[in-house]
């Protein structure tokens, strides 16, 4: 099959189910929507939050941990 003819097979099969199309639009429209809407929300949280830190001086102390957790003595479990 060449690409002309999968094209036209496409659009044809978009044109014979327009409801199909239209749920499928609205869906990837809602879904992209949704996602921009969550990740604007956690950005807006984490300034709001960083900026309170910074505000009561909460960003003064540093703490390290290990990456992985050791046994009593030191080593690795």
């Amino acid at each position: 099959m060449r690409t002309g003819d999968a094209v036209r097979f496409a659009l044809e099969g978009l044109r014979k189910r327009k409801l199909r199309t239209a749920l499928t639009a609205s869906g990837v429209a809602i879904g992209v929507g949704a996602l921009v809407s969550m990740i604007s929300f956690g950005k807006g949280v984490q300034k709001n939050v960083s900026e309170a830190f910074r505000a009561s001086d909460l960003f003064n102390t540093v703490l390290v941990s290990p990456a992985r957790a050791r046994g009593p003595e030191g080593d690795p479990d």
